[in-house]
């Protein structure tokens, strides 16, 4: 889902509180926003991001509907087109963020700032930092150029080098059940998508955005009339032939409702079993070994 949602829900207090912060000249210069995958963390930041691209009468009316109505500035700004902005993630097909990109940012905040705006970077996902690129950032947060703020997105369970912790102000994003289903309900709503059997195939404790990314991937490649089982290998044939890792991550997801739905029925049983799932798809991801052995193992949840 390379689109960016020009509507912002449920983030509304948390943008309020940044740009106030902003404002009076009080927001922490790196902050981690953690929180479970898929609750529009970095939809949030690109649009307080774009919110700073906007005239005053724009802001004005920003404020009232959180929506940004020109998309063109919120697919500019991913694609790192503004002079003041910065957004680093991982590349694609690579399984780190690289020192390189560092260096690369290293040199974007050695300039001067334009026009004396505030300058404002989003790190996509600071667990996908390998080693050398995390101590090279350490640098930057202990030492951050003026008028230049860091903005890093950390999932939940995702382990992080202390040391980028300690130097960063933190926030938790939280989503109870009954705010993630009205979530949902608008997100299918504006992506034009309708959940119908597709649902089926996810965990109840899938997250919206999480949930959005695999309709659109279930419809874009025709797996809607598939079973949960061939969608999985068709996710495992999908990675091994293009390296997708979001492929490969979808396909375990939807194994791993499979286990779950069969837990009820011999609980020991199929915990060993998915057991020898995991090591069998850690070894597809690390070893670039066969889908066979494991897709065996989730046809016989079938």
């Amino acid at each position: 889902m390379n689109k960016v949602n020009n509507r912002l829900y449920f983030y509304e207090n948390y943008f309020q509180s940044l740009n106030n912060l902003l404002t009076f000249k009080n927001l922490p210069q790196s902050i981690i926003f953690s929180g479970q995958a898929g609750l529009g963390k970095k939809t949030f930041l690109l649009h307080f991001f774009a919110f700073h691209l906007l005239n005053s009468s724009k802001k004005e009316t920003y404020l009232k509907e959180f929506t940004i109505h020109d998309q063109e500035i919120l697919k500019r700004l991913s694609n790192n087109e503004y002079v003041n902005f910065k957004i680093v993630k991982k590349k694609e097909k690579n399984s780190s963020i690289q020192i390189d990109q560092i260096r690369e940012l290293i040199n974007f905040c050695s300039y001067e700032a334009s026009f004396s705006s505030p300058r404002f970077i989003l790190i996509v996902n600071i667990e996908d930092l390998n080693s050398n690129a995390t101590n090279s950032l350490l640098k930057l947060l202990e030492e951050p150029p003026k008028n230049t703020y860091f903005f890093l997105i950390r999932h939940s369970h995702a382990k992080i080098y202390e040391t980028i912790l300690s130097r960063c102000h933190k926030i938790n994003i939280k989503m109870n059940k009954k705010i993630s289903d009205e979530l949902l309900t608008k997100l299918l709503s504006d992506f034009d998508l309708s959940s119908s059997s597709t649902l089926d195939h996810f965990d109840t404790y899938d997250t919206p955005g999480m949930i959005i990314k695999k309709i659109i991937y279930i419809k874009e490649n025709n797996l809607i009339d598939m079973s949960s089982a061939e969608i999985v290998k068709f996710c495992y044939e999908d990675y091994k032939k293009n390296k997708d890792l979001n492929a490969l991550n979808f396909g375990n997801q939807i194994a791993k409702k499979l286990f779950l739905d069969n837990y009820n029925n011999n609980y020991s049983k199929y915990k060993k079993l998915y057991s020898l799932f995991e090591k069998r798809s850690k070894e597809l991801k690390d070893f670039n070994s066969s889908i066979d052995q494991t897709y065996e193992i989730v046809k016989r949840l079938s």
